[in-house]
């Protein structure tokens, strides 16, 4: 599936879902549940490609800011919830992950994404009685996320949006 596909898929999801990610995820799963199953692989292969370029420092830290801390598997969670968010959110984070500012109106709501990126690989399992969709292994699997690495006082700094919309810099997180 092409990225253009892909989003386009994305962007209906949001529509349907009107800021509401449990709606979001369920439209999801209806216009999938519509495709053939290699339309699932290929949304699945174009998802995990996309989820796997946000794995940086860069966006990690912004995620550490809104959540106050952020485990590895938070940051899967807050990946998703990126990708969930429509190209345009993607892109913007990517080049300036601060820039979340102008879209997060729940921090909470990002941790609840996981359900998201599972959607392709439920409906695979329910229509083929599989419950392993072929994958091939991800690149950053085991790697350093991409960028320098940020120490926690800098964060304040480095998200100077981020740290005003949750009222100051994270106090006790989990530190990947």
């Amino acid at each position: 599936m092409d990225e253009a596909t892909f989003w386009a898929v994305v962007e209906e999801t949001r529509r349907i879902g009107d800021g509401d990610l449990e709606r979001q995820t369920e439209a999801l799963l209806d216009a999938l549940t519509q495709r053939t199953v290699d339309d699932l692989v290929a949304f699945q292969e174009r998802f995990d490609d996309l989820h796997e370029r946000l794995y940086g420092w860069a966006l990690w830290g912004a995620a550490y800011v809104l959540l106050d801390g952020c485990s590895d598997d938070g940051f899967i969670d807050f990946r998703t919830w990126v990708i969930s968010q429509g190209p345009d959110v993607y892109r913007r984070a990517t080049q300036d992950p601060d820039s979340l500012a102008d879209v997060v109106t729940d921090p909470e709501q990002t941790a609840e994404a996981e359900l998201f990126g599972y959607v392709a690989q439920d409906v695979y399992a329910e229509r083929t009685g599989s419950a392993e969709m072929p994958r091939r292994e991800p690149v950053a699997a085991g790697a350093e996320p991409a960028g320098a690495p940020w120490d926690e006082p800098d964060l304040p700094r480095l998200y100077p949006r981020l740290t005003a919309l949750v009222g100051g810099a994270p106090e006790h997180g989990s530190q990947p």
